[in-house]
């Protein structure tokens, strides 16, 4: 991404208590809603720590996300395996961001997790490239996926 890591770092992990929108929560909204196929997001807590509610009414929340704006980090953490982490470090002239994902699962059914999520990996790829357009389009700069 040819923009400096400052400004996509504070477009990226601007994330405040509330309903995610385009205005709140930019990488959820990005990367995350098309994944969770739109449902309303509330967010709760902050400012490093906070739980997102997904699609329910009652409160609850189902992911934790943890924002380190120091290390310029988003990691998120949700259902019984996931944990994927944004991280925005200096490259060439710009940013890169980097997303990587963790099978989290407790004991033996770490081995289900690849059966399951089989088209996973493309969704992820789908989600970020989408996650950096939009960075793109509001940074006025040029953003693409690295193979």
């Amino acid at each position: 991404m040819e923009a400096p890591v400052n400004k996509v770092a504070g477009l990226l992990l601007d994330l405040r208590p509330g309903r995610v929108t385009k205005d709140n929560g930019f990488l959820i909204y990005h990367a995350y809603l098309p994944l969770w196929q739109g449902r309303e997001v509330e967010v709760k807590g902050g400012p490093e720590h906070f739980t997102a509610a997904v699609g329910r009414s009652d409160g609850k929340g189902d992911i934790t996300i943890d924002v380190d704006r120091a290390n310029n980090t988003f990691a998120s953490q949700g259902n019984w395996w996931y944990r994927g982490v944004h991280t925005i470090q200096p490259y060439k002239n710009g940013s890169l961001v980097v997303h990587q994902v963790y099978n989290i699962a407790p004991g033996a059914g770490r081995w289900a997790v690849p059966l399951m999520q089989w088209r996973f990996e493309s969704q992820l790829r789908n989600s970020l490239g989408a996650l950096l357009k939009a960075t793109g389009e509001v940074l006025h700069c040029k953003a693409e996926v690295l193979r």
